[in-house]
């Protein structure tokens, strides 16, 4: 009896793309946009899709962040090794040379910061707001990823 599965949950969700400041001035995202995730326990899994169609800049600031995780991160502190983790593929049309290829969940929000890892030494620089693809460009600013991480939920 004590290894019951009593807390577990599948679902879809819709993730957004978001800036640590202001937002940006619309998106519209492309139809195949969302994702799924089950949760057992405190550990939520999920893979997902996110592109967009149409953006308009408007005056955004900060970082681009990856939005609408169906459970808020677990705040653990400084141990940031128990976060979760993010993997990125096929990423496509982006507007610069900074496309996003690693990411890490941000805890007690439902987000993910977007990176883009280079050089010898993996390091990492945050993608800037203005850094995704503007206008009228059907399936762009694409990410396939997958995520784990810990919840309170």
């Amino acid at each position: 009896t004590a290894n019951k599965l009593e807390d577990y949950e599948e679902g879809t969700f819709t993730p957004i793309y978001r800036t640590t400041g202001n937002q940006l001035g619309s998106v519209t995202y492309n139809a195949w946009t969302g994702g799924k995730y089950t949760k057992v326990g405190q550990l939520v899994t999920l893979t997902g899709a996110i592109a967009s169609n149409a953006v308009t800049l408007g005056s955004p600031s900060g970082n681009l962040r990856l939005g609408g995780l169906p459970f808020t991160v677990k705040t653990v502190g400084s141990t940031t090794a128990t976060r979760g983790g993010v993997a990125m593929s096929n990423q496509n049309l982006w507007s610069t040379n900074h496309t996003p290829n690693n990411g890490y969940v941000i805890e007690g929000t439902t987000e993910i910061d977007l990176k883009m890892l280079y050089g010898n030494n993996d390091d990492a620089d945050a993608l800037a707001s203005t850094d995704i693809l503007t206008g009228s460009n059907t399936g762009a600013n694409r990410l396939f990823f997958t995520v784990s991480y810990m919840t309170d939920a």
